[in-house]
């Protein structure tokens, strides 16, 4: 997959559900929001970093490409996604 269609597509499913969305964490029942920018996307669940860039999701495109497909999970807290 592109990583210009990948931002498209995110882009798109932001504005169907209007610039804020309520995600589910994997773990609990909590959930934390993001909010769609013109140059990202900030999220309430990183306090220090709140904003993820669109590189962000073109460097993750690109390694799952890279990958096959498949990246070990990273944290967001002390790994990065497909560490070991």
């Amino acid at each position: 997959m592109e990583k210009i269609n990948v931002i498209e597509r995110i882009r798109d499913k932001f504005l169907e559900n209007g610039n804020t969305i309520e995600i589910p964490l994997l773990k609990g029942q909590k959930t934390f929001q993001a909010v769609l920018n013109e140059d990202g996307i900030s999220v309430s669940n990183l306090a220090s970093q709140p904003f993820l860039p669109w590189s962000v999701f073109e460097e993750t495109i690109m390694l799952l490409n890279e990958k096959n497909g498949c990246a070990i999970k990273g944290d967001a807290m002390s790994n990065k996604l497909g560490e070991t």
